[in-house]
């Protein structure tokens, strides 16, 4: 959207003033970390709720420039305007406090997007870039009901009271309704975009109609993981397995160098007790790889306690900026048993092991490599491309551009432990 909510400018400077300094590969790590502690702040929920505002008034002022009560008051009048209610649901507290709620906190609920996508009268793009940039989540989910009702909304510029009516239209029939849909969400968004009218939506609403009680994981994103998820687990079983072949081999050269003078034992029968040594190492399979596995290789550079569990990320010094951003064993195990769904950042850390693994391509070419299959992956299900203002993923970025991804990746996760 134009005049919209991006930060990138600035950042974009800012990383690259970093990334093509002449010292960045000497000391890569150091770099990163210094960036990240001072010039790279987390851009709170409600300072991209002003700049929103001063865009929709043509205001180009930076948002401390008004004071509280100027867009509570911008928000009270739109909603008014708009007929739009401060909550989805009843509720005894005062609109002043919601409105002062949303101007001062960091974070938001996903429910509040969609509120403020109809008082504030927000176009169907907008709603999506405050979902995928400023809460960092995934795009409208297009399995949830309540969702895809206020996506149509949006895309047809309709207002509260027309969300209200589809909305008990859609109750109404999926009491009598059976179908289920279990189709990509890629597919479900296209079928979704080609609805016209509010007779043929509500029809496909009950399509959606499905046996995971109640919950609308994105099987696309599922699958993207499992399969990222695989791949990651199949570069540890290599490096496992090379670890074994390398162990066994000094263990076997070690044992003939010191039966090399010995008249007793055959110079054959030498060579083969060097074989059976060497025949010692384990084969792993990815079926051998748990998810405590995988977390060492993901979260290297962060310590353990003495329980073998991952030191809390409040001791970190860039705790507030890669806050939920850990892909620890028991998150790993709730997303693979259903408990969680999949976020843009865990498929991100995955597919940023499995780049940088890779080692044949020139830095730039491997980063150019990541991002644009990343974003693929991203667009696939429904979450937006790699965003720049979002510190983890400039700091993923800042990483691959290095010698060594992992090493650097590792060194400053140390730091930030090592610092604080």
């Amino acid at each position: 959207m134009e005049n919209n909510l991006d930060f990138t400018i600035a950042m974009e400077d800012d990383f690259y003033s970093v990334v093509d300094n002449e010292d960045f590969l000497n000391k890569d790590a150091e770099a990163i970390y210094d960036y990240l502690c001072n010039k790279v702040k987390p851009i709170p929920f409600c300072d991209y709720l002003k700049r929103y505002i001063l865009r929709k008034l043509n205001r180009d002022v930076d948002v401390n420039f008004f004071d509280l009560k100027f867009y509570q008051t911008y928000i009270i009048q739109s909603f008014n305007q708009n007929m739009t209610p401060k909550s989805f649901t009843e509720t005894t507290t005062k609109t002043a406090m919601i409105t002062k709620n949303w101007l001062q906190q960091a974070s938001v609920s996903r429910k509040a997007i969609f509120l403020l996508g109809f008082g504030l009268g927000m176009t169907v793009d907008e709603v999506s870039e405050f979902l995928v940039k400023v809460q960092k989540e995934y795009d409208f989910n297009m399995k949830d009901p309540f969702e895809v009702i206020c996506w149509y909304c949006y895309s047809h510029h309709l207002k509260y009271r027309d969300y209200l009516r589809i909305m008990n239209r859609y109750s109404e029939m999926f009491q009598i309704s059976d179908g289920h849909e279990f189709d990509s969400t890629v597919t479900i968004k296209n079928s979704f975009s080609k609805l016209d009218n509010e007779d043929d939506l509500v029809e496909r609403l009950c399509a959606l109609k499905n046996e995971n009680n109640g919950k609308h994981f994105s099987v696309t994103t599922r699958m993207c993981f499992d399969k990222l998820y695989d791949d990651v687990r199949e570069i540890i079983v290599e490096q496992k397995n090379n670890d074994e072949e390398e162990f066994f081999e000094r263990k076997a050269a070690i044992y003939l160098d010191r039966i090399e003078n010995s008249d007793k034992i055959p110079f054959e029968e030498k060579l083969q007790r060097a074989s059976i040594i060497r025949q010692s190492a384990k084969r792993y399979t990815v079926s051998d790889i748990t998810e405590g596995d995988v977390e060492k290789c993901l979260c290297c550079g962060i310590p353990f306690d003495e329980k073998g569990n991952l030191v809390k990320n409040k001791y970190s010094t860039l705790a507030s900026l890669f806050r939920n951003k850990r892909m620890s064993r028991q998150h790993i195990r709730d997303i693979i048993v259903g408990k969680t769904d999949v976020d843009r950042f865990d498929l991100i850390t995955l597919n940023f092991y499995i780049y940088a693994m890779r080692n044949e391509k020139s830095a730039k070419q491997r980063c150019f490599d990541f991002i644009e299959n990343t974003n693929q992956k991203l667009r696939g299900c429904n979450m937006g491309e790699i965003y720049l203002a979002n510190p983890y993923e400039t700091f993923l970025l800042m990483c691959m551009l290095s010698d060594y991804p992992m090493g650097t990746y590792s060194d400053v996760l140390e730091l930030s432990y090592r610092q604080a």
